[in-house]
C-alpha cells in the first residue's frame, strides 16, 4: 500500500504536525490523521522508496529476479519469500489486511502478512480487532479450512458476537497476545504431502478453548444447513436413464435331418470297407 503525509496541526496543542500513513487511500489516511488528533490541510501520497544496495545485494545472492522498478518494500517481501519459503498470500488475505489497515506490496508473503496483521491488531485499544481475527483464525480450523463457508472474514457478524465477548475476557486476550501471528495460520499438528509435521498454534489455551466453544453453534448450524442441502440436492437429481439390455440375435434351430447325417454315412463306410475285404479275399484264392 501507498504512503501518505499528512500535513496539519493537533486539535490540542494547536502545533504543526507532519505523520506519515501507510493506508489504502488518500481517505483512509486523513481519517487515521484526524483519528490521532490532527486537524488536517493537507495529504500527500509519497513516491515509493527505491531498495538500498544492501537489499540488491542480498537479492542477487539469493538469485531473486528483480523486477523493473521494484520498490524497497517490495524487494524487501521478495527476499522473505525466498528466506521463509512462503508464497505469496492470496487475494482473500489481502483484502482482510486491507480490512485491518495493515500495510503490504504485491509480493508479500502469506507468513508474513499473518505476522504483520497480528502486529498490527497487537496494539492498545484494537482488543475487538485482534478477537476478530482470532476467532475467524479458529472458525476456520473447526471447518477444516473449507472452500464456500458460510463466514468469509472477521467482519461477519456472528465472528464480532464473539470477538465482543473475547475481548471482554482479559484472561482470554492475555492468552491471544501469547501466540504469534503464523502461529495461526492452522493450530495444532498438520502433515505436508512430504510426510513432514509441522506444529501450528496450540489448540490447548484458554483463548482458543474459549473461542471454539462460543463458535460451536455457529458451526453445527452450518454443518446442518448443509446436511439439508445435500439431502435436497439428491433428492431433485433426475433419476438415472433406464438400463438397455441388448437382446442376442436370432438363430435358427437345426435341422431335425442333421442329427441323423453321421451315423448314415458310418454306416455306409463300414459296408464298402467290408465288401471290398470280400472281394480281396476272393481274388487272393
Amino acid at each position: 500500500m501507498p504512503n501518505y503525509q499528512v500535513v496539519g496541526t493537533g486539535r490540542d496543542t494547536g502545533r504543526l504536525r507532519k505523520r506519515v500513513y501507510t493506508c489504502a487511500s488518500e481517505t483512509d489516511a486523513r481519517l487515521q490523521a484526524e483519528i490521532d488528533g490532527t486537524l488536517v490541510s493537507s495529504v500527500y501520497e509519497l513516491a515509493p522508496e527505491p531498495p538500498t544496495p544492501g537489499q540488491l545485494d542480498c537479492a542477487r545472492n539469493l538469485g531473486i529476479r528483480i523486477p523493473d522498478g521494484v520498490s524497497g518494500d517490495e524487494l524487501s517481501d521478495l527476499i522473505s519469500l525466498e528466506t521463509w519459503k512462503d508464497k505469496i498470500a492470496s487475494p482473500e488475505l489481502k483484502s482482510m489486511a486491507d480490512a485491518f489497515g495493515v500495510a503490504h506490496t504485491r509480493y508479500t508473503g502469506k507468513k508474513l502478512m499473518f505476522k504483520q496483521i497480528f502486529m498490527c491488531l497487537s496494539v492498545a485499544g484494537r482488543e475487538r480487532n485482534l478477537a476478530a481475527w482470532f476467532a475467524y483464525r479458529v472458525y476456520r480450523e473447526m471447518v477444516g479450512g473449507a472452500y464456500g463457508s458460510k463466514i468469509a472474514g472477521p467482519g461477519d457478524e456472528a465472528i464480532q458476537r464473539v470477538a465482543a465477548m473475547l475481548a471482554g475476557d482479559t484472561s482470554v486476550m492475555q492468552s491471544i497476545r501469547r501466540y504469534r501471528g503464523d502461529d495461526l495460520i492452522w493450530f495444532g499438528k498438520c502433515s505436508s504431502p512430504s510426510g513432514a509435521v509441522h506444529q501450528g498454534g496450540s489448540n490447548r489455551t484458554t483463548a482458543y478453548k474459549r473461542a471454539s466453544e462460543l463458535l460451536r453453534p455457529t458451526v453445527a448450524a452450518e454443518q446442518r444447513a448443509e446436511t439439508l442441502e445435500r439431502a435436497h440436492r439428491e433428492r431433485e437429481r433426475p433419476p438415472p436413464p433406464p438400463v438397455k439390455i441388448a437382446e442376442e440375435p436370432w438363430r435358427s434351430p437345426p435341422s431335425p435331418t442333421a442329427k441323423g447325417c453321421l451315423p448314415v454315412l458310418l454306416i455306409g463306410f463300414s459296408v464298402i470297407f467290408m465288401l471290398a475285404a470280400v472281394t480281396s479275399s476272393l481274388v487272393t484264392r
